[in-house]
């Protein structure tokens, strides 16, 4: 670049640069800031410098979200209306640039391919003349030459400075496209005018993008209404009013039984908080995404502002080569027609000059206008960010005090739950004390109604009969009172019961699979009631377990033996059961008399002990026939066997037999029977046979049975 053209441009850099940094410096000034930079913006001068953010307007937008004085919607929509129009100028310039045939691409073009071809041309010419053998001539040309590749050379780098500058141009018409696409969005947003967002395709170099629809908005210095600010796309729904969103009106998941009022207020009010935080962050989001975009604007349109310059400083270079070339010629030949096509490309050097000057001039004021949007977006996303914070604090307070409010183990709650729902609890559990009592009253009258009832089984026979049904059916009772309780406590708190039977089912069915004998012995104690094989108080021979049956449950039957030990038998164990005392008993009699009694003697004795027994009136009512005498059931060893028995109730066989076999001794003893015992008898003979001796009687020792 000549001396002239260095002090051309930097006293233009000067005259741009110096005033703007003055004005930015006052202005923080006055507002009591210092000054901010952002990395990567740079000012219309060199691609290192940073951006003075606090410059004019900007810095008091700045100023305006730091102290929370934000801008009304009617600013922004003004504001991004200008920022549209000029979008819109600047894609119209840069379709126009792109389709225009006179474009310095176009031009570049057209000049490179020109001095191509004629250095092309030339070499041919050159290498023709050699191989004529005409050498004068041949280095004649070879000063063409040197003349025509040094413009080649210029126009090549004015060629690929083109190309990079269109390549620039396209890249910033693809982001132009797509800001104003973000800034329509948005504009939509605030006007009310929204439509659901759709991603636009993408449009050719030459095709321009649609033109959004103007929404009509009144200035407000007419005193007309702005219109207000709809919610952002994806807010949630507004609060159906019950907290859960189930629409139900209730909070506990049941279905019957509704929020209070202060829960449900702090639900609507966490509801609409968090809408409000969402719809925050998602502004927060959009304005982010449209300063990245503005950023990748700002960094194209410097690559541009830089390519001009570039473009001027080769075309005041390419002039000045000229005019030293035309100053040559004219002191050499100054009728030369190289005269006039100098004057003519120093023409077209300095139109280019004068184009590229004013192309920088557009590229800066561009440039100082992205940069104060920029700004601009910077003090909004500070606002915005500033709000989103606190909706989002405030939402986090609303959810707690929510969570505060349905926490059932705070103090407010617990005492709450008592007001609510002791009251109801209380009457649950008295009635399910009443249900039990009322079963014990019903259970004796039910005892006394089948005692009372006619049948030909004795009263204490009737009574155990009736206690033992009654037994197993209290026991239900009971399981199916504290069971039914139980259900309702849980419904009355909130559980949910039908969940819990659903589950109840599914684990009987596991049972009735897994637990077969249960089952069975539940089915045979059923049955066992049901045939009245046995009652309480019954006197049974159980797979050889005798005792009495004390207790009788659907799955076992409980038999104290006479040593006192109590026996479990299950009942699906249960094959054979001998009931000793079912409806009547008998006591059964087996005496030996000595073989010299008369045995008709003895039975009119015998006979005679039974009928004054049973005149007795304390063996009276356990008696029921006369003694039936059945003879002489043996004759043993030592004695002749008399037996006989008497039919008594039931469990009265064993006194009856007792005090029986005491008559019967002390009558033997009074009347001289003599009840035998073990003894041997000895003979003695010769050796012809004779009797020698009379037998004698020789008395054996007693055999105590253990």
């Amino acid at each position: 670049m000549s001396v002239a053209g260095r002090s051309l441009r930097n006293s233009w850099l000067h005259l741009v640069l110096v005033p703007g940094c003055l004005v930015g410096i006052f202005a923080a000034a006055a507002c009591g800031q210092s000054l901010e930079f952002e990395p990567g913006l740079t000012t219309s001068g060199s691609a290192g410098a940073p951006i003075l953010l606090a410059q004019n307007g900007a810095s008091t937008s700045v100023q305006n979200a730091i102290t929370g004085n934000g801008m009304t919607d009617a600013e922004r929509i003004s504001r991004l209306q200008r920022a549209i129009e000029a979008d819109r100028a600047a894609l119209d310039a840069i379709q126009a640039q792109l389709t225009n045939p006179e474009s310095e691409y176009n031009r570049a073009e057209a000049e490179f391919k020109s001095l191509d071809a004629r250095v092309d041309a030339q070499r041919r010419m050159i290498q023709q003349l050699i191989d004529d053998g005409q050498p004068e001539s041949a280095d004649g040309q070879q000063t063409e030459l040197d003349r025509l590749q040094g413009q080649r050379t210029a126009a090549k780098e004015r060629f690929d400075l083109a190309i990079q500058a269109r390549k620039t141009v396209l890249e910033k018409q693809t982001t132009l496209r797509q800001q104003l696409q973000q800034e329509m969005d948005v504009l939509g947003r605030l006007t009310g005018t929204a439509e659901p967002a759709t991603t636009p395709a993408a449009a050719s170099p030459g095709e321009a993008p649609p033109a959004p629809a103007e929404a009509p908005v009144a200035s407000p210095a007419n005193g007309a209404a702005v219109p207000a600010a709809p919610a952002v796309s994806g807010e949630p729904a507004p609060a159906n009013g019950n907290g859960n969103g189930n629409g139900n009106g209730n909070g506990n998941g049941n279905g019957n039984r509704p929020l209070s009022k202060e829960l449900q207020k702090a639900t609507e009010d966490a509801e609409a908080k968090e809408a409000a935080a969402q719809s925050a962050a998602e502004a927060v989001q959009s304005i982010s995404q449209r300063m990245e975009v503005l950023q990748r604007d700002i960094t194209l349109e410097r690559q541009l502002l830089e390519s001009t310059r570039r473009m001027a400083d080769m075309a005041e270079q390419t002039r000045g080569g000229l005019m030293e070339e035309y100053t040559a010629v004219v002191l050499r030949d100054p009728e030369s027609p190289e005269v006039a096509e100098l004057q003519t490309r120093i023409a077209e050097a300095r139109q280019r000059f004068r184009d590229a000057r004013a192309e920088t001039r557009d590229h800066s004021a561009r440039l100082d206008e992205l940069q104060s949007r920029f700004s601009a977006l910077q003090a909004e996303q500070i606002a915005i960010l500033r709000d989103a914070d606190q909706k989002r604090v405030d939402a986090d307070a609303a959810r707690d005090r929510v969570a505060e409010l349905r926490n059932p183990f705070t103090t407010r709650n617990l005492l709450q739950w008592l007001i609510d729902y002791a009251p109801r609890l209380l009457l649950i559990l008295c009635a399910m004390v009443v249900a039990m009592w009322v079963s014990r009253i019903a259970e004796r009258r039910i005892v006394e109604a089948m005692v009372q009832r006619g049948g030909v089984a004795k009263r204490h026979e009737r009574e155990n009969r009736a206690r033992t049904i009654v037994s197993v059916f209290q026991n239900a009772a009971n399981v199916a009172i504290v069971s039914g309780g139980i259900l309702m406590i849980l419904d009355t708190v909130g559980a949910p019961i039908t969940a819990l039977m659903g589950g109840a089912a599914v684990f009987g069915l596991a049972v009735a699979f897994g637990a077969q004998s249960l089952i069975k012995d539940y089915f045979y104690g059923f049955m066992i009631l049901l045939e009245q094989q046995y009652t309480i108080n019954d006197v049974v021979r159980i797979g050889g377990i005798s005792g009495l049956v004390e207790r009788i449950t659907l799955r076992m039957t409980v038999v104290r033996d006479g040593e006192g030990c109590a026996h479990f038998i299950p009942h699906g164990t249960i094959t054979t059961t001998t009931n000793m005392t079912y409806g009547w008993s008998r006591a059964v009699f087996d005496i030996q008399v000595a073989y010299k009694e008369d045995t008709d003697r003895v039975v009119e004795v015998i006979k005679e002990i039974g009928r004054d027994m049973r005149r007795d009136a304390l063996y009276a009512s356990d008696i029921l026939e006369d003694l039936t005498m059945q003879g002489v059931d043996g004759l043993a060893d030592s004695g002749v066997t008399i037996k006989f028995f008497i039919k008594t109730v039931p469990l009265s066989q064993w006194t009856i037999r007792r005090e029986m076999l005491r008559r019967i001794k002390k009558e033997f003893d009074r009347r001289g029977i003599e009840i035998p015992f073990p003894h041997r008898t000895v003979y003695f003979r010769s050796e012809t046979g004779q009797d020698l001796t009379e037998p004698l009687n020789q008395p054996q020792p007693r055999i105590r049975s253990a």
